[in-house]
């Protein structure tokens, strides 16, 4: 999780898609500036160019290190609360996180593959449907099955 700054607190995002604002402070689409470790937003000089995001999360600019970017990590995740979109608060202490790798230029792909999902659903829907028809069809035979013997007492 990346530690942004919005509306005054501290809130986590895994959104990686990260810009410079007018005042040089790296932030994501939102505009909230992303925290570095030592603690504040991460700043560059108008001349910085070649920016480079090393596995770490390192920063340099211009081959000058310009900072860490805050990758935290929830012992309990269920204490983090949707504050909008993909921003989410915690109850809890956020700590270092220490198992990730950043690659410059990628996003995180989300671990779902949409189109065998959609498939799954569908397959399970039709075997829905064809329970159902089979009990419609199990409760007309009973139906008719008591017709016909009280019509015969």
């Amino acid at each position: 999780w990346f530690e942004v700054e919005a509306d005054g607190s501290f809130k986590y995002t895994r959104n990686g898609h990260f810009e410079l604002d007018r005042e040089g402070r790296m932030v994501n689409t939102s505009g909230q500036p992303i925290q570095s470790e030592k603690g504040g937003p991460i700043v560059f000089s108008p001349g910085d160019m070649n920016i480079v995001i090393k596995s770490d999360g390192t920063i340099t600019a211009s081959g000058v290190d310009r900072g860490k970017i805050k990758v935290v990590t929830f012992d309990d995740k269920q204490l983090l609360k949707k504050v909008s979109g993909n921003l989410y608060k915690s109850s809890g202490e956020p700590k270092k996180a220490t198992d990730f790798s950043m690659v410059q230029g990628m996003l995180e792909k989300s671990n779902v593959q949409p189109i065998m999902e959609v498939t799954r659903m569908i397959d399970t829907l039709r075997g829905y449907q064809s329970t159902q028809k089979l009990l419609e069809q199990e409760h007309d035979l009973q139906r008719k099955a008591i017709e016909k013997l009280t019509r015969e007492t």
